[in-house]
């Protein structure tokens, strides 16, 4: 993540504009705090087993619960 200064920003932005646009963040400070945040809105399309090990599913995750067979049954 890059700080930059709002005079910067303003000065260069297209620069930032394609920084962000390959995928990092930059914050804009003004007075040393920051105010804005630059970054891409395009996300990455998810593909087949891109979230593999980031999700858990218990292993009993099909069966029903006892309280609700009767219900399925």
């Amino acid at each position: 993540m890059e700080y930059i200064t709002l005079q910067e920003v303003t000065a260069h932005t297209q620069q930032f504009i394609h920084k962000a646009e390959q995928g990092e963040e930059i914050i804009v400070t003004e007075n040393d705090k920051p105010i804005a945040k630059i970054s891409s809105v395009v996300k990455e399309p998810f593909g087949y087993g891109s979230a593999k090990g980031e999700i858990y599913i218990a292993d009993d995750f099909d069966e029903t619960p006892e309280d609700f067979k009767e219900y399925v049954e």
